[in-house]
């Protein structure tokens, strides 16, 4: 064959090469067309994860740098009929007692009503509308969980993730969401807060207090529980704003107050004051004790400092007193403070009233103290010398205890409440014990197991009617009080 020949050979295979791959490309442009001008097909199963309002985010084959909120399962799980509420840390008035009251007779017993098993935290749980709300981690796909359970059995309704990679450091999850209407706000242990609708798991907003206002998260994570008020979720940010107030319904941070120098996030939650016509919030930080304004006419501002409570790990929440008194404490040898607030033009002055160490007065280590008719409850501290674990009275205008449960009824870091007149306190080792308690004295209304083979049961409690909420380190338990 000619050189002539043999050019027009390989120009006819070049040509006939380019016009099979042309048609290739034009069959699969038809192709690719019809897929995009094709009939609405059937909605998709609302099981399948992120259905629900979930934000933009990668592919479910890859977490990272998926925003906060962006992963959803409904369940088939469905609410319970019961109406009563335990809505926030602490419950209805910030003050760790059921409402209404819960009349008990002595001796008292528990019937186990479900578990549900848990990744391993301290989350406590909170009840609204038949639903029972807790903040979870997943180990295995390294994930904030909020669920949504059943208070009618423990079954799933729905749950919210978004990725967060962390290490265990005595669990992970430790605080309680806050549910107010139709939404309920969480906070994660590495500072990720998020907002969902209580009835539907719909996600609404999502922010990264650590990122976004260069908070340091404690050495312990994040264990600060939201504060819902007002229509807005109040955060301790503790960074480059001190708080903000975020708009439940858009996200929107209506207020915020600027970065207090030396004081950082401590382990501690937000606490509502009234005293002397002013409404406040007040925050246990590292570094002082700060109160800010929950007025509507100046909202936000910072009203005061007091920097003489100033300890490296603080957990339990301020205590506030009617006439303008605020007690703090925590553990690792910190002890206790009185302040008093005077107010001035400006906000409030403060003084410290007394200070305490772990062996000469109540301090308590994570749990907060319970006020009741002018006296101070709580579980004492390791660091406490022969008080260590009991569950003491302490009058604080006297300065002294006024009983101990002993070295006999012991309770190390376990939680406790009151319901009605009778306290509940549960062993970290998940025995129930109700005390029948005033200034004479205590009496054993009685005790139960409530935790089989419990271990670390350091979780607030929640009561809605005679269920009673609790958990260890890897359990979440519902028992009625009988």
């Amino acid at each position: 064959m000619s050189d002539e020949s043999i050019g027009r050979a390989l120009s006819f295979s070049t040509l006939a090469s380019g016009l099979a791959t042309a048609a290739t490309a034009a069959v699969f442009g038809i192709l690719l067309v019809s897929w995009f001008v094709r009939p609405e097909l059937p909605a998709l199963s609302a099981d399948l994860p992120g259905r629900d309002n979930r934000p933009s985010s990668p592919s479910e084959d890859s977490t990272a740098g998926a925003p906060v909120g962006a992963y959803f399962q409904k369940y088939a799980g469905l609410p319970a009929k019961d109406k009563g509420a335990w809505p926030r840390f602490r419950g209805a008035g910030f003050d760790n007692r059921s409402r209404p009251p819960l009349p008990l007779s002595p001796p008292f017993s528990l019937a186990p009503l479900w578990s549900v098993p848990l990744g391993e935290g301290h989350s406590g749980p909170v009840v609204a509308g038949g639903r029972v709300f807790i903040l979870d981690y997943d180990e295995a796909r390294k994930s904030d969980e909020l669920r949504c359970l059943s208070l009618a059995g423990g079954a799933e309704i729905w749950r919210r993730w978004y990725p967060v990679s962390l290490k265990r450091n005595h669990g992970f999850s430790r605080s309680i969401p806050a549910v107010s209407g139709d939404y309920v706000v969480s906070m994660g242990p590495a500072g990720h807060v998020m907002c969902a609708r209580a009835a539907s798991g719909d996600f609404v907003w999502g922010i990264d207090v650590a990122k976004e206002y260069k908070s340091e998260i404690p050495q312990w994570y994040a264990a600060q529980c939201p504060l819902v008020d007002g229509g807005e979720a109040v955060i301790a940010a503790a960074g480059e704003s001190f708080m903000i107030g975020v708009d439940l319904a858009t996200g929107t941070v209506r207020w915020s107050t600027p970065r207090i120098r030396g004081v950082s996030m401590s382990h501690s939650s937000i606490i509502p004051m009234a005293f002397a016509g002013r409404r406040f919030f007040l925050y246990s930080g590292v570094g002082g004790l700060a109160g800010v304004s929950a007025d509507k006419a100046d909202r936000g501002r910072l009203l005061f400092v007091h920097r003489e409570w100033n300890n490296t790990v603080v957990a339990p929440s301020p205590v506030p007193f009617p006439d303008g008194r605020v007690f703090l404490t925590a553990g690792y040898g910190a002890g206790s403070m009185m302040v008093r607030l005077v107010p001035s033009k400006s906000g409030f002055t403060t003084a410290t009233v007394f200070r305490t160490r772990p062996k000469e007065g109540l301090a308590c280590e994570q749990q907060t103290p319970i006020l009741r008719d002018g006296l101070l409850y709580g579980v004492m501290p390791k660091d406490a010398g022969v008080y260590k674990s009991q569950f003491v009275c302490f009058d604080p205008d006297a300065r002294k205890f006024l009983w101990t449960t002993g070295k006999g009824l012991t309770f190390g870091l376990g939680p406790f409440m009151l319901a009605g007149d009778v306290f509940l306190l549960l062993s970290e080792t998940g025995t129930l014990t109700a005390l029948e308690a005033d200034r004479a004295g205590f009496t054993i209304a009685g005790q139960a197991e409530a935790i089989p083979k419990a271990r670390d049961a350091w979780g607030p409690l929640a009561l809605v009617g005679r269920a009673l909420l609790l958990r260890d380190s890897t359990r979440l338990f519902a028992v009625e009080i009988e």
